[in-house]
């Protein structure tokens, strides 16, 4: 029985955290032995990081920064199709700017979206250099050092997404 229990709760997790590991096995521990409801007791928090089916952990939040003059539907709807994202949160729009190596013309990335990743963990994907032009990846921005310092680690994902929260930021 212990066996079953430890491999139930811990299989594939290797040594990534599990949010609320001790809660499951309370719960875990209650339905196999017939007692408790069974039900996952939610502590109202959202956790750190989700672990993708092939093993790797994704942090829980994702930030896209969007143009004041592009980010409608996102201000509007709390909806947007996205591209490219990280997972750094920058509090002021030059330093997401650098961070990603983003031209002014392109984005004067005002509007800071954070969403949550496990809508998009099964889609996202590292861009290629050169906006998605060459062979080559490019998990942390380096195209463009005339815009920036950039070494942002980056993703795409291509799709519509929904926020928990989007605010204008300042410069």
């Amino acid at each position: 029985m212990r066996d079953v229990l430890t491999g139930a709760v811990t299989g594939g997790l290797g040594s990534a955290g599990f949010y609320g590991a001790g809660k499951a096995v309370d719960v875990l521990r209650g339905s196999v032995a017939g007692r408790g409801s069974g039900e996952i007791p939610v502590s109202g928090r959202r956790p750190d990081f989700y672990v993708a089916p092939n093993g790797v952990a994704v942090p829980a939040t994702g930030y896209r920064y969007m143009s004041s003059w592009g980010a409608t539907d996102a201000l509007n709807t709390g909806r947007q199709y996205i591209t490219y994202f990280g997972f750094d949160k920058f509090d002021s729009a030059k330093e997401a700017r650098e961070a990603f190596q983003i031209s002014g013309n392109w984005s004067d990335c005002k509007i800071r979206g954070a969403f949550d990743t496990l809508q998009v963990i099964d889609a996202m994907y590292i861009p290629i250099t050169l906006g998605n032009t060459t062979t080559v990846p490019e998990p942390f921005a380096v195209s463009y050092p005339e815009y920036g310092e950039g070494g942002a680690q980056q993703f795409r994902i291509d799709k519509v997404i929904e926020f928990l929260e989007v605010k204008i930021i300042g410069d």
